[in-house]
C-alpha cells in the first residue's frame, strides 16, 4: 500500500513473515468471534469452500477423499454431484468448519487462518494467476496445515496422503485484541 504509515500486516503464518520495510507490527490471524466461540471436533466429513474461480477441481478433490461432503457455495452444480450436500455461502459455515475432518478450499488468508485456529487438515487449490494465493499455499504447506494441489493428475496420490495424515494441532492465535489496541492507540483513544 503506497505511503500508508503506520502499517500492520496480518497473516496466518506470522512466524515466517519478515518484512523488508518497517512496520508498526506483524500480526497473526484476526479470527472472527463466530469462530472463536466454537470448539473443533471431527465430524467425519469433508468441507468444501467453493469458489467458482477455482471451480470443479475443488469438488473433484472432495470426491477423491471419499468422505461425506458438505459444500458451501456452488449451488448451481448440485445436480451434477449427487451425494454432496450443497449449502449457500454464509450461515452455518463456521460450525461446519469447526466440525469437518478435512477442508478443501482455495488459498485465502482468512480461511487458512481459521483452519489453523481449529487444526483442520487442509487441501488447497490456489487460484491461478493470483500470487497472494500461491504464497498462502506455500506457507500453508510449510506450517504443516495440509497439502497443495497445483496439478490435478496428482489428485489421487495426494488425497490418500492427507486422509491418512494426522490433523495439525490447533493454533488458537487470535490477534484481534492486540491489533484493536494498536489502532486505538494510534487514534489517541485510551484503551
Amino acid at each position: 500500500v503506497p505511503r500508508s504509515v503506520p502499517r500492520v500486516v496480518s497473516c496466518f503464518h506470522p512466524e515466517f513473515c519478515h518484512p523488508r520495510k518497517p512496520l508498526l507490527a506483524v500480526s497473526g490471524p484476526l479470527i472472527r468471534g463466530s469462530i472463536t466461540r466454537l470448539r473443533p471436533t471431527d465430524g467425519g466429513f469433508t468441507l468444501v469452500y467453493y469458489k467458482e474461480v477455482v471451480g470443479q477441481p475443488l469438488l473433484l478433490a472432495a470426491k477423491a477423499l471419499g468422505l461425506r461432503t458438505v459444500v458451501f457455495g456452488g449451488m448451481e452444480h448440485a445436480q451434477n454431484w449427487p451425494g454432496f450436500e450443497f449449502r449457500p455461502h454464509g450461515s452455518g459455515f463456521a460450525e461446519a468448519l469447526a466440525a469437518c475432518s478435512i477442508l478443501v478450499c482455495p488459498a485465502g488468508n482468512q480461511l487458512l487462518g481459521e483452519a489453523r485456529f481449529f487444526g483442520k487438515k487442509t487441501l488447497c487449490i490456489p487460484q491461478k494467476r493470483q500470487f497472494e494465493q500461491a504464497i498462502n499455499a506455500f506457507y500453508m504447506k510449510k506450517i504443516g496445515l495440509g497439502m497443495v494441489i497445483n496439478d490435478l493428475s496428482l489428485l489421487e496420490n495426494l488425497t490418500g496422503k492427507i486422509r491418512d495424515a494426522p490433523a495439525p494441532a490447533p493454533n488458537p492465535l487470535n490477534e484481534v485484541e492486540r491489533v484493536a489496541q494498536m489502532i486505538l492507540g494510534l487514534s489517541g483513544v485510551k484503551p
